[in-house]
Order: C-alpha cells, then sequence, then structure tokens
C-alpha cells in the first residue's frame, strides 16, 4: 500500500507539470505579445509644443496611431489607454492635456475625447490663404537636396486644401523653386510633363551631379598620387658640360690638362701645345 502511495506521489508532478503546460498554452499568446511591445516597440518621442505647433502635432500624432495599432493600445481599457497617451505625450504635453477644458470628466477619461480636444488645441481654425503663401514661397535651400525639397513641398501642401490639384501644384512648385536654372530649363521645355516625369528627371540631374564629384575626386587622388610618385622618385643628376681647354684642345677634368709642363715651340709659351696656340 505504500509502495502504491509512493508511485502514486511519483506520478503527481508530472500532472502538474502538464496543468502548468496547458495554462500556459492558454496566456502564452498575450504574454508573447507583451513582451514584443516592451521589447521590440518603442514610444513615440514626447510632443514639441513650441514652434510649429500645428506640424508638430500631425506627425506626433501619425507616429501615436501607428504605435498604438501595432501595440495593440485600443483592446485595452479606457484608463489604459489615457495612461499610455499620457506616458506618451512628455511634460510639455502633459501641461496642454491639464490645461484643456472638458464638458464632463467622463470627456476627461476619454481618449477619443482627450485626442479630439488636442486636435483644436493645437491646429483650431487654419488659414488656408497663409498655407499657401508658405507653400508657394518655399523654394530649394542652399545644400537642400531634392528629395528633402520634394518631402517639404508634400508636407506644406497637406494644410493648402488644394485637394485634386495637388500634385499639379506640387509640380509648379518644384520647377519654380530648384536651384539648378539649366534644371528648370530642361523642365519647361517639356510639353504635359507630369509630377511623376518632374521628380524622375530632378533625381536623375541630381544623381549624375553626385556621380561627377565623385568621378573628379577619384581623377584628383589619381593625379595627386602620380605626382608624389614623381616628386618621390630619385633624380639623374645633370651632366657638366665640358668645354674645349684652351691649352691642349681637348676636354678633360679641371686640372687635368695634359699640356701642363710642356712648352709650345711655336711662340715658345709654357703649359700649352702648339696645335692650339
Amino acid at each position: 500500500m505504500a509502495e502504491g502511495n509512493v508511485k502514486g506521489l511519483e506520478k503527481q508532478p508530472k500532472r502538474d507539470e502538464e496543468s502548468d503546460r496547458d495554462a500556459a498554452s492558454r496566456t502564452a499568446p498575450n504574454q508573447v505579445s507583451t513582451v514584443l511591445v516592451q521589447g521590440v516597440l518603442t514610444t513615440p518621442r514626447p510632443l514639441c509644443v513650441e514652434g510649429d505647433g500645428a506640424r508638430n502635432w500631425r506627425t506626433w500624432r501619425q507616429m501615436w496611431d501607428a504605435y498604438a495599432t501595432v501595440s495593440r493600445i485600443y483592446e485595452q481599457s479606457d484608463e489604459y489607454q489615457l495612461a499610455t497617451f499620457i506616458m506618451c505625450l512628455g511634460e510639455a504635453g502633459v501641461e496642454v492635456y491639464n490645461a484643456l477644458s472638458f464638458n464632463n470628466e467622463a470627456d476627461r477619461r476619454s481618449l477619443a475625447a482627450v485626442l479630439s480636444k488636442m486636435e483644436q488645441h493645437f491646429i483650431g481654425t487654419m488659414n488656408v490663404t497663409y498655407e499657401r503663401f508658405v507653400f508657394r514661397t518655399r523654394t530649394q535651400g542652399q545644400g537642400e537636396t531634392f528629395e528633402q525639397y520634394l518631402l517639404a513641398l508634400r508636407t506644406l501642401v497637406k494644410t493648402c486644401n488644394f485637394q485634386a490639384m495637388s500634385e499639379d501644384i506640387i509640380r509648379d512648385q518644384i520647377v519654380c523653386g530648384i536651384t539648378k536654372k539649366f534644371l528648370r530649363k530642361s523642365l519647361l521645355e517639356r510639353k504635359d510633363l507630369s509630377l511623376s516625369v518632374c521628380i524622375d528627371i530632378c533625381r536623375a540631374a541630381e544623381r549624375s551631379t553626385q556621380q561627377s564629384k565623385v568621378m573628379r575626386g577619384h581623377e584628383e587622388v589619381h593625379a595627386m598620387r602620380q605626382s608624389v610618385r614623381r616628386t618621390s622618385m630619385p633624380q639623374a643628376k645633370p651632366k657638366a658640360s665640358k668645354k674645349t681647354c684652351g691649352y691642349c684642345g681637348q676636354q678633360h677634368a679641371k686640372g687635368k690638362c695634359p699640356a701642363y709642363g710642356h712648352e709650345c715651340t711655336a711662340r715658345g709659351k709654357k703649359n700649352q701645345y702648339a696645335g692650339v696656340c
């Protein structure tokens, strides 16, 4: 009997392990999801309320929506959603939230109501005329790449309410705002210029300019190396030109005249041959 009890006790841990495994299989998906969110995802950077508040809010809101979707924030309770939102806002953003006025306490604790109020606070009533003025006066800056300029135009056009004309407006502003005059001339010569073709031409021109700079740099380096190689090579000393000696009529080293010690038989001059006398 005692032996049977011992065998029963030996089998008991196995049943406990199986039950724990079953429980883990039921709860594992949620736990793994939470771990992945905490380990891989990062919260949006704190909201910047200085400068262009409307633009800062739009960018931050886009980052928040993406984060909330991937981390499944909206599947949690209202309290959890709002707490996560406040945590992501940062100190400056929380001060804006605290200053907002709500109809009741329920709205203050509702993330949907809070997002609506934040939207009104930062964007409010938009001055379309001013937004279009900013867009129309935006030109490519010194040292600014075409991709940076294009991104700026795409961002600015969103608040101009051009609607279906947006692509044509961006194309026109590229033609008017690019810094390279030869490129503007090339774009103006094309009939039925679309935005996509305009972008391709500008990208190709910028790419060719960059490639030319790289090739020019390689050529300069090669020329410099050749110059260094030439200057580092030992230079042959020029041979001293030998003059015909006026005493012996020959060419010889200094002080080695063979006529030295002889006497000219024609005029009796010392140290000189008669043939050159």
